[in-house]
């Protein structure tokens, strides 16, 4: 009997996540929708309440940094840009951290220059150097195969 109800309390735990991460893509288009508009305002309700249920999640973080960006607002754009650049690191994802580190060092007007580690990824995953705005690569192309 007790084993019955935990699996119905998971079958429910799991419809409620799938409820969510639902929620938080139709939030997404919709802001998507509104930032190809060029209306970020319009976007940033939807962009909060994705936030709000996926404060981790590297499409929210994206989608939000770019509206900032668009509002005119470096300070805000800029955290979340750095904050997007922690979830790249954490998910092991140099090249998201890098892109998403230069788009802080944009917002905060900085004239750091942005060295990539890319020794065991470039030659083996999309690296664009100058479109991500990275200054300086090391790379060990070998390592990528290996």
């Amino acid at each position: 009997m007790i084993l019955l109800s935990l699996l119905k309390l998971l079958h429910f735990l799991l419809l409620l996540v799938d409820g969510v991460l639902l929620l938080v893509e139709v939030l997404l288009e919709a802001a998507a929708a509104r930032l190809d508009m060029n209306d970020a305002a319009a976007a940033m309700p939807h962009l909060q309440k994705a936030y709000a249920a996926a404060p981790d999640a590297r499409p929210v973080l994206a989608l939000l940094g770019r509206a900032f960006d668009e509002l005119e607002q470096p300070e805000k754009a800029q955290a979340i840009w750095l904050e997007a650049a922690r979830v790249a690191q954490e998910e092991g994802d140099a090249i998201g951290e890098s892109e998403a580190l230069r788009k802080a060092l944009d917002a905060a007007n900085h004239p750091a220059l942005l060295f990539v580690d890319g020794v065991s990824s470039i030659g083996s995953v999309e690296f664009e150097m100058e479109k991500w705005g990275v200054d300086c690569a090391v790379s060990g192309s070998q390592k990528g195969f290996m």
